[in-house]
This record gives C-alpha cells, structure tokens and sequence, in this order.
C-alpha cells in the first residue's frame, strides 16, 4: 500500500470516528451541560490529536524514531482513555452538581498538559537517540569504507606481491571495534590513502606504511577498549 493511499484510508477512519462519536454524543445529551460540553469536546479533541500523531508517524522513515512512532499513538490512546474516563464521570455526577465548569476545566486542562509534556519528553527523547544512532552509524560507516579501500587493494593483480601485507590490514580491521570513534581514525584513512597512491607506481615500496597502518590499527584498538572500560 502507498504513503497516500494509508493516508486517504487513516482520513477516512478519523473522519468517520470523529463524526461518529460527534453523534453518539449529541443522541445521549452530552452537549447538554456547560461540563458535559466541555468533556465532550476534549474528547473530540483527543481523537484528533491519535489520529494526527498517526499521519506524523507516517512522514518519519521506518527504521527512524522508533520510540517517537510507538509513543506517540500510545500517550495520544491513553489521552482518549483519561478524557473518555471524565466525560463518563462528569456525566454521573452531574445530578448531584459536584463539578462546576471551572473546576471541570482545570481537570481537562490538567489533564492535556500533562499529556503534552509526555509527547514532548518522547520527541525530544526519541530525537536524541535517533541523533546517537546516526553518529555510530556514521563511525560504523568509515571504518567499513577503509575495509572495503583495502579490499579493492587486495583485488588488484599488480599488488599481489603484497598481499600477505594487505590481507593481514585487512583482517585486523574487519574484526575491530567499529562502534565509536577515536583521535587515529582521519590518520588511518590517510594512510590508507597513501597506500593507494604508492601502490599505483611502477616500482612501490609501502613496507613502512604498512607499519603506520599496523600501529595505527592497534593504537585504535587500544584507545576503543579504554574508552570502552571507562563507560562503566
């Protein structure tokens, strides 16, 4: 199913429970009162409010904002529960008049900030880890783009001689931690850049910056398990 036919189909649905519940609320007299308005008319408000957090989940990208997409329907839901809960309540009482519609209003409005609050908390919380995600992802990403410059290295038949050089870079760095980051990374890439160019002359001598990149593997490996301890 496309985005724009979901989001014609989630219209239809809101339209219709909105309209619906607009009715069923005037066939039981929930307009009646200045209170009974009042909770009829958060609740309405309520099931707007699920059915917006569904088309704003619908423009976020799937493997995104996880926690956003799941919380968001879910406190809007609950919100439903605690506004349907008080149009019930103000209902039963209103034959004894407990509630005036100040102190009706005050609950609603309680109620709906406090909701806000929680859906701005899960933004903000869901945008952090989301930020978080993209840096490792990113820091995952360039210690696999010099796994596969190696690689390539290793593919080509004029650098067979070292071979034995390039696969064992090569091993070291696909078995090293690439979940973080450390003050070797931009010097491995330029050695490996290096690398590339000596390997491209007629005559290459790249023994010493195989060493660089050797000790550069493992000073990044070392750095990445004390940052690693120092997180406990």
């Amino acid at each position: 199913m496309s985005k724009l036919t979901r989001n014609i189909l989630l219209l239809a649905v809101g339209l219709v429970t909105v309209i619906g519940t607009c009715l069923i609320l005037f066939l039981f007299n929930f307009f009646k009162t200045d209170v009974n308005a009042l909770s009829a008319g958060f609740l309405i408000f309520a099931e707007i409010l699920l059915f917006a957090s569904f088309f704003a989940n619908s423009a976020i990208a799937v493997k995104t904002y996880t926690m956003q997409k799941i919380g968001l329907p879910t406190i809007a839901t609950l919100y439903i529960i605690a506004t349907l809960f008080c149009l019930v309540f103000f209902k039963l009482s209103e034959q004894t008049g407990s509630f005036r519609f100040q102190t009706a209003l005050a609950i609603e409005v309680a109620i709906t900030f406090l909701t806000v609050i929680i859906a701005a908390a899960i933004i903000l919380f869901s945008d952090r880890v989301n930020k978080q995600n993209q840096e490792t992802n990113e820091k995952r990403r360039l210690m696999q783009i010099c796994e596969k410059r190696i690689s390539d290295l290793l593919s080509v038949n004029k650098n067979r001689h070292c071979e034995p050089q390039l696969l064992f870079v090569l091993e070291k760095l696909k078995y090293c931690d690439k979940i973080g980051s450390t003050t070797v990374d931009e010097r491995i890439v330029g050695a490996i850049m290096k690398l590339e160019k000596e390997l491209s002359l007629e005559e290459p001598n790249a023994d010493s910056i195989f060493e660089q990149l050797s000790a550069l593997i493992i000073q990044r490996n070392t750095e990445m398990a004390d940052s690693k301890r120092g997180g406990f």
